[in-house]
């Protein structure tokens, strides 16, 4: 949950971005936030967690979990750049890399 959720401010879509990339690290590392007492920010370059994701991925998600949630970039945003990291992708259009990890389509 963002910071902004648990202190009520109506800032939605910066919350919703927020979850969006802490969802994807817990997958991405397998476990929640706050397990090993760090917040997402702490924990996003950590070098005993990173070595599967690129580092531009890894700033993508940084610039997700943002403090200030008016940093965080738009969905809009978000989507441009998950499409410019897969157009450069070498591997065929319908999968989905996420640098060690592929999800069919």
């Amino acid at each position: 949950v963002s910071t902004q959720s648990t202190w009520g401010v109506d800032k939605v879509c910066e919350a919703d971005v927020y979850s969006l990339a802490a969802s994807v690290l817990e997958l991405a590392y397998g476990f929640p936030a706050g397990t090993k007492g760090k917040t997402w920010a702490e924990l996003i370059y950590d070098p005993e967690l990173t070595s599967t994701l690129s580092l531009q991925f890894l700033d993508l998600l940084s610039s997700m979990v943002n403090e200030d949630p008016s940093q965080r970039p738009t969905c809009y945003k978000i989507i441009q750049i998950v499409s410019d990291m897969l157009s450069d992708s070498p591997l065929p259009q319908d999968t989905f890399l996420n640098h060690g990890l592929m999800f069919p389509l």
